[in-house]
């Protein structure tokens, strides 16, 4: 995320509206990785500590953890959801912008929005 503050004086007791915006933006981020499966969520955090050792290592890490994750029982359900719902298809692809624009973001395995 790219975030401005312009100078800006807020009356005392109160939260400027930049930061506010800010700080539910992070709030929202957390709630998002929270309901990733906990494996899932150490695997990426492995990853990254990975890429420390170099580009090379750092990829096969990635991939290697990629495929860990992928064979996840709650992965395959989370990705048939995904593709129940539109996933993948032109329609949905050309109105995702950024990372997170998506029309169900916090779907669940059971399929109920």
């Amino acid at each position: 995320m790219h975030a401005v503050f312009e100078n800006q004086v807020s009356a005392p007791g109160t939260v400027c509206p930049a930061i506010r915006r800010a700080v539910l933006w992070w709030e929202s981020a957390a709630r998002r990785i929270a309901s990733f499966p906990a494996q899932a969520i150490a695997e990426a955090k492995a990853a990254v500590l990975d890429a420390e050792t170099g580009v090379r290592e750092g990829l096969v890490a990635e991939a290697r953890a990629f495929e860990r994750c992928a064979a996840m029982p709650e992965a395959r359900q989370r990705m048939e959801t995904f593709l129940a719902r539109g996933g993948q298809t032109r329609e949905l692809e050309s109105r995702v912008g950024v990372f997170g624009d998506l029309p169900f973001p916090h779907f669940s395995v059971s399929g109920d929005p």
